[in-house]
């Protein structure tokens, strides 16, 4: 296979000075005026008046904030599947699914033409910033892997297919491209999460993988199963010894860092994170990890942003890459080249640069604990998490948590967290105390209220290893996109979930059962 990395190295350095020498918010006005060129005379775009904004600002005003309920209503659910010149131009052929919870909740996305051509360059910005960080590196000399969903797609309807963004993206792999992909397209097609996997692990040691990319929590139970399928010692040295690179994304890698490591020793590699969501890519790590990921901001897709306080408001602010300011959650709107058009998605994004935007993803809208007041994000909440488990030595990669109202009037509320971790003999009431001194630490308000009796200690219940993953698979949410949900807002799936972790813990080893009994935190 012929080498392409000194090719993409030359473009990867002409492509960073570019971005070096222009200005962010002038990208995204470019982009702005451009997407509302495309679109004036779609159903949408004669709606607000496309063909006479000219600045950003006047698109604010013309162009109220939506969610995904508000454009089903107003736009496409009168004519789904075939959404043609609605708020896009021609036909949209592709939908992106979400993943949605196990309450089988799901979301249907467009994706334009236009939007899968940027799934591939935003892809291919992934190989500039790592070939920039790491000249030295040969990583396209062999096959890249990507292991996300099924590349084969569903039928939505006559010409219309759906399915997640990442099986979208391998359906779509250019021609050029196909030759450098692992797997091959035969079992990439497999439907069957569990049966892809055993397809992949029996012929994972016949090719040169150099990238991967994907969920941590699903990367770690394909690495444990090509090690048990090829009977080599767990490290992917010994299966991919010239591995440089691992794309991840979807959610937070630092609390499954610690069981990914023993697996990457021996390799000289470079991690990646991503920020991918189904109506774009919208963001890579272009430095080291932590500091932040810098905004795609001249592929398809222009950005909006709103304080989280602002958000539901009648007036909400609304800034852009012009005006944003650090340190401050924002919730992210989207206008994109497959018709959304400030459409919120979701997500609460935190800025670490304005100069080159960069960004830490805070969490989800509607995910936080704020039950009682105190505003929880789940960085702050994956934080605390990860420091409980170093206190007691264990790794508590996989977690639920559900707010517990008061048994009595004047009483206080608590958090139970299911944790699937292996901790020592009576380790859990540390491991909680520590959980809450830390959450106290990060949010003010969580330590007002603990202070106040408003909260009482959190309650910890540690469940078996693969607790997670059999109640995931039992709703039929095993691998791909899926991801347990960390906050439980239903009390159908907290009692759902709570049955299934029950059962586990009593099928479990006598330490699985002894984490069936709450352990309080040491109280204030």
């Amino acid at each position: 296979m012929i080498d392409l990395t000194g090719i993409w190295r030359r473009f990867a350095t002409h492509r960073a000075k570019a971005l070096a020498r222009r200005s962010p918010a002038e990208i995204q006005r470019n982009q702005l005026k451009r997407l509302l060129a495309v679109a004036a005379d779609t159903r949408f775009g004669r709606d607000h008046g496309f063909a006479r904004l000219a600045t950003v600002e006047a698109y604010q005003v013309a162009v109220p904030l939506r969610d995904y309920d508000a454009f089903v209503a107003d736009y496409w659910g009168a004519s789904f599947p075939e959404l043609i010149d609605v708020s896009w131009p021609g036909k949209i052929c592709l939908f992106a699914t979400t993943s949605g919870t196990t309450n089988g909740t799901i979301k249907r996305v467009p994706v334009s033409e236009a939007m899968v051509a940027a799934f591939r360059r935003a892809t291919i910005e992934a190989y500039v910033w790592h070939l920039e960080y790491v000249p030295g590196s040969r990583v396209l000399g062999g096959r890249n892997f990507v292991f996300g969903a099924s590349s084969a797609l569903s039928s939505a309807g006559p010409g219309v297919r759906e399915g997640f963004v990442s099986g979208i993206t391998a359906a779509r792999v250019p021609w050029w491209l196909r030759a450098r992909a692992f797997p091959p397209r035969a079992v990439n097609e497999i439907a069957d999460w569990d049966a892809r996997t055993e397809a992949i692990a029996a012929i994972a040691d016949r090719f040169d993988v150099r990238a991967i990319a994907g969920m941590p929590c699903w990367l770690l139970p394909l690495f444990e199963r090509i090690a048990d399928k090829l009977g080599t010692e767990r490290r992917l040295a010994a299966i991919w010894p010239q591995l440089r690179l691992l794309v991840h994304g979807g959610m937070p890698m630092e609390p499954y860092r610690p069981l990914l490591e023993p697996w990457l020793a021996g390799l000289k590699l470079d991690t990646r994170e991503i920020y991918m969501a189904s109506e774009g890519l919208l963001a890579i790590c272009d430095r080291a990890p932590g500091e932040g990921l810098r905004l795609n901001l001249d592929m398809g897709v222009f950005f909006e942003f709103v304080p989280l306080e602002d958000l539901g408001t009648a007036r909400p602010r609304r800034f852009w890459i012009g005006n944003v300011e650090p340190g401050v959650d924002y919730a992210v709107a989207l206008t994109t080249c497959a018709g959304l058009w400030s459409y919120v998605i979701g997500d609460v994004v935190r800025f670490v640069d304005v100069k080159t935007p960069r960004i830490l993803i805070a969490g989800r809208v509607g995910q936080g604990l704020s039950a009682f007041g105190e505003h929880l994000l789940v960085r702050e909440i994956d934080a605390a998490m990860m420091e409980a488990g170093r206190s007691v030595g264990a790794v508590a990669a996989e977690y639920a948590v559900m707010p517990l109202m008061p048994p009595e009037a004047g009483g206080a509320g608590r958090h139970r967290f299911f944790v699937e971790a292996a901790m020592p003999s009576g380790a859990r009431g540390r491991f909680a105390a520590v959980l809450d001194r830390t959450l106290a630490r990060w949010n003010t308000r969580y330590d007002y209220r603990r202070g106040g009796g408003i909260v009482a200690a959190p309650e910890v219940r540690s469940v078996p290893e693969g607790s997670f993953a059999a109640w995931m698979a039992k709703h039929g949410k095993l691998g791909g996109q899926h991801k347990v949900p960390r906050i439980l807002t239903s009390s159908s799936l907290h009692a759902d979930l709570r049955a299934h972790l029950e059962s586990c813990s009593a099928a479990g080893d006598g330490g699985a059962m002894r984490g069936r009994e709450p352990v309080p935190a040491v109280s204030r």
